[in-house]
């Protein structure tokens, strides 16, 4: 539930960004046009963080039932570990290979949402 809530909202931003442009017409000035991307890339991060392989993300629970129980145990008695390994994963810079493409995602999301309107 949690990462489809955050691909959810970052929908629901988009539409937010498509209304702002073509419907409103709200200048590119505008404040919010400089909280939307941060808000879509929040989502974006959110989404793919919680669906980590891990034990106490999301991904961890999905991943569970498709992989044998002895792995499953060993993830479970390795949470610490584990958790300690992605603090250092974010903390050392190495989850900016993993923003990178969900930044370009979100670039590409607002430039069709303003290209399908005409308004790029």
């Amino acid at each position: 539930a949690g990462p489809m809530s955050n691909i959810l909202l970052f929908v629901v931003g988009l539409i937010i960004f498509g209304l702002m442009i073509h419907v409103f017409k709200i200048p590119d000035s505008n404040a919010a046009y400089k909280l939307i991307p941060s808000f879509l890339f929040l989502n974006l991060i959110l989404a793919a963080f919680n669906l980590l392989p891990l034990h106490p993300l999301d991904g961890g629970k999905i991943v569970q039932r498709f992989i044998p129980f002895t792995w499953n145990r060993w993830l479970e008695e390795n949470q610490t570990i584990l958790n300690f390994g992605l603090i250092l994963f974010i903390v050392s810079g190495a989850f900016v290979y993993v923003a990178q493409p969900l930044y370009a995602i979100m670039i590409n999301s607002m430039n069709l949402v303003a290209y399908l309107g005409g308004g790029a």
